[in-house]
């Protein structure tokens, strides 16, 4: 009898583990499926913000292809501003002419223009240097007269 009775206690060990086990696993089955619907929600919230997102994206496509489909019909109408044949042949000959003066600058000429500038910062140096020797000529005469002066004074 004691050993029906350990089988039958046996058995309802086994049951309860396999109770426990099934409660465990229902429960990570729980938390996956939760886990997976809060995916699928953001995927589908990803989703509906694409949408938007092409929607405005489109809308705005059509917008400017309107813009320029209508440019295009008005464009044909346009004015233009009326330029005589021999004023644009004289404008190309012009720009031509200086073009070519440009290019065939003669490398003598800009030495020589090198050489007049350098001279030119020369002589502006050695003018500048006489007039600091005039100016200091000029405070030493003052200081000379009012030495005189002072001595003068005193007699």
């Amino acid at each position: 009898m004691e050993s029906m009775e350990n089988v039958i206690e046996l058995v309802h060990k086994i049951n309860s583990l396999r109770e426990e086990e099934f409660l465990k696993e229902e429960t990570k089955q729980i938390t996956e499926y939760k886990n997976l619907m809060e995916t699928l929600q953001n995927l589908k919230d990803e989703q509906n913000d694409y949408n938007k997102n092409i929607s405005k994206n489109l809308q705005r496509l059509t917008t400017h292809k309107h813009f320029i489909h209508k440019l295009v019909h008005n464009s044909g109408d346009m004015p233009v501003l009326p330029v005589s044949h021999d004023h644009h042949e004289k404008t190309i000959t012009f720009l031509t002419k200086g073009i070519d003066n440009e290019s065939n600058k003669d490398s003598v000429n800009l030495h020589n223009i090198t050489t007049c500038v350098n001279n030119v910062v020369s002589e502006l140096y050695n003018v500048k240097s006489l007039i600091n020797e005039i100016q200091t000529l000029q405070k030493n005469t003052e200081e000379l007269c009012l030495v005189h002066s002072d001595e003068d004074l005193e007699l």
